[in-house]
């Protein structure tokens, strides 16, 4: 259910449906901080990450931070990890192997809150979701290729410079409530 703790969690987590994970992004404002992948499997998950030194940071991971690598893989089998960096050429390169989870990993686990995060994108059906802080603090839920349902706090909050923009598309859709609008888009989004 969308709710008032949901729409403040996604001012700081954004999606957008890539592959078959889709890609998490940690955000300040309308700053992206790092970019995630989460892949699970029976025996296997796996964290594909960029821009890790905020990762890194964020998650408080005894992992140094190399800029030789653009992208790094997290892998964790059971409660045993192995680190691959991905260097400016493509070429993986085993950063740590068979190392336990509570080595590097101390604080928050960014295995379970990639999980949690991929329960809740389902559990509320969007493909992807985006929020706008430049333009006057609304969120975006991507239902469908076709379907975008917007929580706006009010059209106080909506940036001068785009604002009767932003009312005009507003008012191609149909309010369900005084803060959600729900519309349908005539040509499908362009998903990558």
């Amino acid at each position: 259910m969308y709710d008032s703790t949901n729409i403040d969690f996604f001012k700081t987590w954004s999606f957008i449906n890539r592959g078959e994970a889709g890609i998490w992004f940690k955000n300040s404002g309308d700053t992206m901080l790092y970019s995630c992948i989460y892949l699970e499997s029976d025996d296997l998950s796996k964290l594909i990450i960029g821009r890790q030194e905020n990762f890194i940071k964020d998650f408080e991971i005894n992992l140094p931070y190399d800029t030789a690598f653009w992208r790094i893989s997290i892998l964790q089998e059971s409660n045993m990890l192995k680190v691959i960096g991905v260097d400016n050429y493509g070429r993986d390169v085993a950063v740590i192997e068979n190392v336990t989870k509570d080595s590097i990993i101390k604080n928050e686990d960014p295995f379970v809150k990639f999980k949690e995060l991929t329960e809740l994108r389902k559990s509320l059906g969007f493909i992807g979701v985006q929020y706008y802080e430049r333009l006057g603090g609304f969120i975006q839920f991507y239902l469908s290729p076709y379907h975008i349902l917007t929580y706006i706090p009010s059209y106080d909050s909506l940036n001068p410079t785009y604002k009767q923009v932003w009312i005009e598309e507003f008012d191609r859709g149909v309010w369900i409530t005084k803060h959600w609008n729900l519309r349908k888009l005539d040509k499908p989004l362009d998903n990558g």
